[in-house]
């Protein structure tokens, strides 16, 4: 979630200043908010010496501070279990970043790592950057066994440890026991598990559930990067939320600020049909989901 996260001082005499790999299970709920088409980082790790971040287009993005960065081209899922690792060997000048076992980028280094810097954080960027009072550099998801190795894994030494896949799905859904004591959440209308939701769009009756649409920001409790996100009921009394249906899509250029109003309807065989505003920061167009 937006506010999870570990700040802590790596003890520098254990890091090698040549060789290093980092790996981690990741599974992506949502990518961090890109205010006004800008991109930000949400950190899986970072340091002033390494960086391993999602950015605002959803792609793994790498900097270490001896000379070498790396944006992948790949747009990395939601809600799933990713493996992603970093290798970085200074003698043979190589910085090179893998996904799920296979390797989507490279870049040449040359100077050491000093570690000078002790201080690290897990799921946020090393700097704040605040959009309506809440910070936007967070990582929104789960980040499982965070490993650095003192030295450079071979591919297969990595592809190997991706191979061990977590069996069950990532569960991003946000445990009730979080608001178990909050007075002021309501008990009978529907509600999402947390940050922003406004304008509820399209409540439709399909497969024995009602299912009802709304604009959602899961980074956070403010506006921004909207979703659809949709909540299911068997009686329109107890509500379920789902993962999001409609999300903004970083490799277009129509609504990848956000999905906005829209409605929901039925064609001729049938099958549940989305009408939506799409934003890219300058105008709006309909989209058709």
């Amino acid at each position: 979630g937006y506010t999870t996260y570990i700040e802590g001082q790596l003890n520098a005499s254990l890091f090698s200043k040549d060789n290093i790999t980092f790996a981690a299970w990741i599974a992506i709920e949502t990518f961090p908010t890109g205010q006004d088409g800008g991109i930000q980082l949400g950190s899986i790790f970072s340091n002033n010496e390494l960086d391993v971040a999602i950015n605002s287009q959803g792609r793994i993005f790498v900097n270490i501070e001896n000379g070498g960065q790396i944006t992948s081209a790949q747009v990395m899922e939601s809600d799933e279990w990713i493996h992603m690792a970093v290798t970085v060997d200074v003698a043979n000048g190589m910085l090179i970043l893998y996904k799920n076992g296979q390797a989507i980028g490279s870049t040449h280094v040359s100077d050491r790592f000093s570690w000078a810097n002790r201080n690290f954080w897990i799921g946020k960027y090393r700097t704040d950057v605040l959009y309506a009072g809440f910070n936007i550099n967070h990582f929104n998801g789960i980040i499982d066994e965070v490993v650095i190795h003192n030295k450079t894994l071979s591919a297969a030494q990595i592809a190997q440890d991706a191979a061990f896949k977590p069996t069950y799905s990532p569960d991003l859904t946000i445990p009730a026991s979080r608001f178990a004591n909050d007075i002021h959440r309501p008990r009978y209308h529907a509600i999402p598990g947390a940050s922003w939701a406004n304008e509820p769009h399209g409540l439709i009756y399909y497969n024995n559930m009602y299912h009802m649409f709304f604009q959602k920001n899961a980074n956070g409790p403010y506006w921004s990067s909207l979703h659809w996100g949709v909540l299911t009921s068997p009686d329109l009394v107890n509500w379920n939320e789902e993962a999001p249906v409609l999300r903004p899509d970083p490799l277009t250029t129509w609504d990848r600020i956000g999905i906005w109003s829209g409605c929901a309807l039925f064609d001729n065989e049938n099958n549940p049909i989305i009408f939506y505003t799409g934003v890219d920061g300058a105008k709006a167009g309909i989209g058709v989901a």
